[in-house]
């Protein structure tokens, strides 16, 4: 069953003046309840676009965004927090700095509930709080009076992820979220992340530029170039890829750029 429906979506920046951009053209993707999908491709290609459409940032000029077979085209970003989370390539856009652990968690699990801050930090959620923390394995639970701005750029991150799913959510976005961590830190946070997706059964769309992560994570590759899908591969032919495949069908469709919009999907689903 689909969780979310692009239709005929176009989006076009500055239109009718000389700096004109389409973005994307009758473009149509179709995500499935429980699909983990990595999204790969060039600077330029539209991911950014899309993860903003599909989160609310921007309408499309034309076209539909379906989900759970409610239109939402034209809701806005917070609206779209309800039932979706979003986890930047920036930790501190994740979490408050100036509020302690203890605050952040509490207000993230406040969302659209009409009780205030204080409401949320009881003993019974002290105790919550602490066994979702020690499942990050990061000795977090021990430091829930220490504010976020003091942590690392990891220890920031995992929280981000945590708080971004602390309440049902059915939708998780993933931008770039390894991308400013260092190659050990982001190896942690891409456990950590494949952990919660699996225990929750939450659908994700992860943008990455890491070829290594988006071959090993998910059960679906997408790669867009100039806004078309170019690559569409999942189950048992995804698993058949390597990063070199990956390296070399950039350089292909580089080189083909001239005629890229006569390009036609590769699926390699079976």
């Amino acid at each position: 069953m689909n969780l979310l429906q692009l239709i005929n979506i176009e989006v076009v920046f500055e239109q009718n003046t000389n700096n004109e951009t389409v973005v994307f053209a009758d473009f149509n993707l179709e995500i499935k309840k429980g699909q983990f999908i990595s999204l790969v491709g060039s600077n330029g290609s539209g991911k950014t676009t899309l993860l903003n459409l599909i989160a609310g940032n921007i309408i499309p000029t034309k076209g539909s965004v379906v989900f759970a077979q409610r239109d939402i085209t034209g809701l806005k970003e917070h609206q779209h927090s309800h039932f979706m989370g979003r986890v930047f390539q920036d930790p501190a856009l994740g979490t408050s700095p100036s509020m302690t652990i203890l605050e952040n968690l509490a207000l993230a699990e406040a969302k659209g509930h009409s009780f205030g801050l204080q409401r949320g930090i009881n003993k019974k959620r002290l105790d919550y709080y602490k066994t979702r923390l020690e499942q990050l394995q990061l000795g977090l639970e021990n430091k829930l009076q220490v504010q976020v701005g003091s942590l690392s750029s990891g220890q920031r991150q995992a929280l981000a992820l945590l708080i971004c799913t602390l309440t049902p959510i059915k939708l998780l976005i993933l931008d770039e979220h390894t991308a400013a961590l260092d190659p050990k830190t982001s190896e942690t946070i891409m456990e950590l992340t494949d952990k919660i997706i699996k225990k929750q059964g939450v659908t994700a769309l992860m943008v990455t530029h890491n070829l290594r992560y988006a071959l090993e994570y998910g059960d679906r590759l997408l790669m867009l170039d100039k806004g078309k899908t170019v690559i569409d591969a999942n189950n048992a032919e995804k698993d058949k890829l390597r990063v070199q495949d990956l390296v070399q069908m950039f350089s292909e469709f580089m080189e083909e750029r001239p005629a890229i919009s006569n390009l036609k999907v590769i699926h390699l689903a079976t």
